[in-house]
């Protein structure tokens, strides 16, 4: 999932100037999020924002643009924190993340 910050294409899936992107990781393709399609996002101009949700546990790490280009992460991992992204002006809480989940 992304957020598009300008529509270019046609496909609703698919952004060419992502701001946040969302990955839901899944331990077939996890070690792939993580590593090589990690670093690819981290070379998009537009991104600002890239989250990493994982699907077997309550956890989410948030990568954030800085100022000096690089990334900083930041580690979620109770329901009852709230990912501010001012970057979009929205907020996403764990609890409704995961609200239908065993995890």
């Amino acid at each position: 999932m992304s957020v598009i910050g300008s529509p270019e294409s046609d496909d609703p899936r698919y952004a060419r100037n992502p701001v946040v992107v969302i990955e839901v990781l899944s331990e077939s393709i996890r070690r792939i999020d993580q590593t090589e399609k990690r670093q690819g996002y981290f070379h998009l101009p537009s991104l600002k924002v890239l989250l990493l949700v994982d699907s077997e546990s309550c956890h989410v790490v948030v990568h954030r643009r800085q100022p000096d280009e690089g990334f900083r992460s930041e580690d979620y991992q109770d329901r009852s924190q709230v990912i501010e992204l001012p970057e979009i002006e929205a907020s996403l809480a764990l609890a409704d993340l995961y609200e239908d989940t065993a995890v």
